[in-house]
């Protein structure tokens, strides 16, 4: 019996050095498929894959970057089609083949298999990250009400749907308790003391609103208020935007490239030596979004 015993005691430290040796290889494997690069699909000043763009350079993820033109309708090529029927950037394609898509969905994918990851361990407060981006989104969304409203020169609807806009941006930030949060420290986050998913998912969409707006309105989202209303929760989330938007991941993501990607319009506006996001993205846009090529007077 004490024999059996001590069979049964061998063979079960035997399993868990087995175990051991097993865990190891695969960490040592998923260790190294980290370091190889995945492909990204991009578009250089869409939003939605700086938004990924930046998440990769936050997490030192090794990427090879290919540009999809989305002025020149690139995203509806049958070979874009084939990686991303859905036709749109970002696109990443990892070691294995397995290709993920949506702006959101890339984040939580990037959140779940590098390290340290975009998102706190805690479980509410990740909850709480993903219902405030949530509501983002719906304020993203209007503004291709505005769009419309300014294509139709209907100058009434598109300050109507800016104002609205622009109540929701401060609904926000009086909700997450920014202005607070601002006041005690000036270099604070969306949703604590970390650069996160929060972040990422809300600066680069708010930046581009905020150029765009500013071109047909003359206006600054974040500076000009204008109901004169609640003045402090705008100007804590315009603190927060000044200061986020130096995060070194987005600036190597946006307004300091390290190298740009063959674009016909680059080379048009002789941005290729001296490079300018904010002056590329309005070309972009009144080319991309207003048949005459320019935004309406209104």
């Amino acid at each position: 019996i004490k024999l059996k015993k001590k069979i049964l005691h061998l063979i079960r430290l035997q399993q868990q050095l087995l175990e051991l040796i097993e865990f190891q290889i695969l960490k040592k494997m998923d260790i190294t498929a980290t370091n190889e690069p995945v492909r990204f699909y991009c578009f250089v000043t869409c939003p939605y894959a700086i938004r990924v763009r930046t998440a990769l350079e936050l997490l030192q993820v090794p990427y090879e970057y290919n540009e999809i033109d989305l002025l020149v309708n690139q995203q509806l090529t049958p070979e874009f089609l084939k990686i991303n029927p859905l036709h749109q950037v970002p696109v990443i394609i990892n070691k294995q083949g397995q290709t993920i898509s949506e702006s959101l969905v890339c984040l939580e994918y990037l959140n779940d298999k590098y390290q340290p990851g975009l998102l706190p361990q805690d479980s509410f407060q990740r909850a709480q990250i993903r219902k405030w981006i949530t509501y983002y989104s719906s304020i993203d969304a209007k503004k291709w009400r505005i769009l419309g409203a300014i294509r139709n020169k209907n100058k009434e609807e598109a300050y109507r749907i800016l104002n609205e806009i622009q109540q929701n941006l401060k609904f926000l930030s009086s909700q997450i308790d920014l202005p607070i949060r601002v006041e005690q420290n000036s270099k604070t986050f969306l949703f604590g003391s970390t650069f996160g998913m929060g972040d990422i998912a809300i600066l680069p969409v708010l930046d581009q609103m905020i150029i765009l707006f500013e071109t047909a309105f003359g206006k600054h989202i974040l500076k000009d208020n204008l109901n004169g209303k609640d003045v402090d929760a705008l100007k804590a989330l315009y603190i927060w935007f000044e200061n986020t938007k130096q995060q070194p991941a987005y600036q190597k993501s946006t307004y300091k490239l390290q190298s740009l990607p063959q674009n016909p319009l680059i080379d048009e506006l002789n941005l290729r030596n001296n490079w300018q996001f904010d002056k590329y993205y309005i070309n972009f846009a009144q080319r991309k979004f207003f048949p005459s090529g320019q935004i309406p007077k209104l």
